[in-house]
């Protein structure tokens, strides 16, 4: 068994390493298997106070057509022996509890799941490999990768039982 030293300092241990907004943008043309040629990212914040400690998060949008390119990706990169493949296993072996106080299974895979790594959260179903993916107002990507299954929920609110919808789904 290999063991990593524990760094000294700060640690991307999301990514290891950064890419500029247009490499980025055409990773994204990959996965969707669309040319990119207009890039809209979008910092926001959650607060005035995180501009100013330079805290912003990033999105992007698309199509649920999108969604499911994406997740087929993941999943087919996953079983094969390519680089990505590598580190998609990786991020699974080296995932992390999340040691959060309470758990729920109605809100979506980020709040469901117990365990992290690599902007993924994993939920526990069974002995499955699960890849979870949580966005803005309630979008969620699940790719059960032992099963070769995938489910999108593709909405603009959240008021919707995800135990009934998503979880529930990917478990039978």
């Amino acid at each position: 068994m290999r063991v990593t030293p524990q760094p000294e300092g700060p640690e991307n241990i999301g990514n290891p390493e950064e890419y500029s907004i247009i490499d980025m943008a055409h990773l994204i043309g990959r996965l969707t298997g669309r040319e990119i040629s207009t890039v809209h990212f979008i910092k926001v914040s959650w607060s005035p106070k995180d501009v100013v400690k330079g805290s912003q998060r990033y999105t992007f949008f698309a199509t649920s057509e999108d969604y499911l390119r994406i997740a087929k990706t993941i999943m087919n990169d996953y079983k094969s022996d390519s680089c990505i493949g590598d580190y998609l296993r990786m991020i699974y072996d080296n995932r992390v509890d999340k040691k959060k106080k309470e758990y729920v299974s109605n809100k979506g895979v980020a709040q469901y799941s117990r365990q992290y790594g690599g902007q993924f959260h994993f939920p526990k179903i069974g002995k499955n490999i699960v890849f979870g993916m949580d966005g803005y107002a309630g979008q969620q990507i699940l790719i059960d990768i032992t099963n070769g299954r995938i489910v999108i929920i593709h909405t603009i609110d959240q008021h919707y039982d995800w135990n009934k919808i998503g979880l529930s789904v990917i478990k039978n």
